[in-house]
């Protein structure tokens, strides 16, 4: 069984058709249609009805549900097997939350150290974006914030606080205040899938009216877009606030938040070497 004909399942299940399939793998769509013939010859079953969508027989429902999870043991057994006859080399693409973005460094010389024939390749920026790059696959994994998606493993390391900060001139800067006496404010977050926007949206209970939430994908500016205004800032406790703003002291529902690592396969099917990076991680940030 040739691992391009599962990644061509897959991506079929994944667009929709073979002609999207085809466009998405530029391969043409005669060369489509043979690889998924080859599989169902192998498997000797039918894996899609014939007609002009790719709906899945109740046996081709079977292949779809653990196809993930069967091209990643495959890559996982390769990887075993590569391994074992020279020392790894390649690439590896993290993504790193951009309030742990100090940790690079610390990252790299360890890792480098065990692997130096590897090439690293880090991106730093928000959950939002790099659960972005993680759908398309131009990262392998990324330690971020949760995101709610059946088809992305999640392994959570540590806890996050969620703080409400202001700018040191804002009227309610310095008090202890309640939920309701932020509703008249507008609030600024990290981007629609970032952990902070639907925490705050979380606090309001449907109760507030009017309110303006701004979303930024670039987390680590929203202490200076705050600054020298009434707006309220929605950010984790590890990053740095500056010195024109303030902690506002206010009871938050579900203050804390879980991080960890997100990826497009589970940990027990991951390759040798990013098991190890990932553990490299864990010692750098714990």
């Amino acid at each position: 069984m040739d691992i391009k004909e599962l990644m061509t399942f897959s991506s079929i299940v994944k667009e929709g058709t073979f002609i999207k399939s085809a466009e998405k793998l530029n391969y043409s769509q005669s060369a489509v249609t043979r690889q998924i013939q080859k599989l169902e010859k192998e498997f000797g079953v039918q894996l899609f009805e014939r007609e002009w969508g790719a709906t899945l027989t109740p046996q081709g429902e079977i292949l779809a549900k653990n196809i993930n999870n069967l091209i990643s043991h495959l890559d996982y057994i390769k990887d075993e097997m590569i391994s074992l006859g020279e020392e790894e080399r390649g690439v590896i693409n993290v993504g790193i939350h951009e309030n742990y973005s100090n940790i690079i460094p610390r990252i790299f010389k360890e890792f480098i150290q065990l692997k130096p024939n590897m090439e690293c390749n880090f991106i730093s920026t928000s959950t939002e974006e790099l659960y972005n790059k993680l759908i398309k696959n131009t990262i392998d994994f990324a330690f971020c914030g949760k995101i709610e998606n059946n088809s992305i493993t999640f392994n959570p390391i540590l806890s996050e606080e969620l703080c409400f900060i202001v700018s040191e001139n804002h009227p309610l800067a310095g008090q202890k205040v309640t939920m309701e006496e932020l509703f008249d404010f507008r609030f600024v977050t990290g981007g629609m899938n970032c952990l902070t926007y639907h925490l705050v949206r979380s606090q309001f209970n449907n109760s507030y009216k009017n309110n303006i939430i701004h979303a930024t994908t670039a987390i680590s500016v929203i202490p200076k877009m705050i600054e020298n205004t009434e707006f309220i800032g929605a950010v984790f406790k590890s990053l740095p606030i500056g010195d024109k703003n303030k902690y506002l002291e206010v009871e938050i529902n579900n203050q804390y938040v879980e991080l960890g690592i997100l990826s497009n396969k589970k940990l027990e099917y991951m390759p040798k070497t990013k098991k190890l990076f990932i553990e490299i991680i864990k010692n750098c940030i714990c």
